[in-house]
């Protein structure tokens, strides 16, 4: 591969994945927006429920940076540093972008949190299960980049605390958000919100360590491993 085209296309899976973390946090404009939606029970995912009033722009949102993330993983397996652990993290990015992407374009189709009608179809399995699929999906390969980012910048000799906190942070957020569902024979019930918008947000983390860290991106030093 040529040099320089090697080079853009570093920089291009960098920028991607440093543009998807804001765009897959725009669910915080909820709290300015008037969703109808309680964050400490809803689902993240009922801001773009069909029958929601800002059901296209949320959904345009994660459509966008699941897209970007893709287009970052792509980047990285095709012109990333050497190592399995740069690889395993450019193949999560991938992952998690695809499975984004599926989610944004087979949203929910009503808000099961504040329509009776809408809890009692989705316990009847009247609903498609694409989107429960795509999201489950989602959340384990953001965990699996998210541990393979943080063992690449470890062998690399770059700080990874912060990225372990993250990934703890991200575990203890969808064992919490898991446990609610289970509680709530999965239904929204108070906590579960609240849960899923911690690990979320550890997403996005994620994705601007993944593309702010040379990491993912450059062979390291003479002496270090990327794993």
């Amino acid at each position: 591969m040529n040099p320089s085209f090697t080079a853009a296309l570093r920089w291009a899976g960098r920028i991607a994945a440093l543009l998807a973390a804001p765009v897959y946090s725009l669910w915080t404009l909820e709290f300015v927006l008037p969703t109808g939606l309680d964050p400490a029970s809803s689902f993240v995912s009922e801001l773009a429920a069909r029958d929601r009033p800002y059901a296209g722009f949320f959904g345009v949102g994660d459509l966008v940076a699941g897209a970007l993330a893709a287009a970052a993983g792509a980047a990285c397996l095709a012109a990333g540093a050497p190592g399995r652990l740069p690889r395993l993290a450019g193949l999560a990015l991938l992952a998690f972008g695809v499975a984004t992407v599926v989610d944004a374009a087979a949203p929910m189709d009503c808000a099961v949190s504040v329509s009776a009608r809408c809890a009692v179809l989705d316990r009847a399995h009247e609903f498609t299960a694409a989107h429960t699929y795509s999201s489950a999906a989602a959340g384990a390969a953001a965990l699996v980049g998210t541990a393979a980012t943080a063992l690449a910048a470890g062998r690399a000799g770059r700080p990874s605390a912060v990225l372990w906190a993250v990934l703890a942070v991200e575990a203890a957020a969808l064992a919490a958000f898991l446990l609610f569902l289970v509680a709530g024979a999965g239904e929204p019930v108070p906590g579960l919100g609240a849960a899923q918008r911690v690990q979320v947000s550890a997403v996005a983390v994620w994705l601007l360590a993944a593309g702010g860290l040379p990491t993912l991106w450059h062979a390291p030093a003479p002496g270090r491993t990327a794993g």
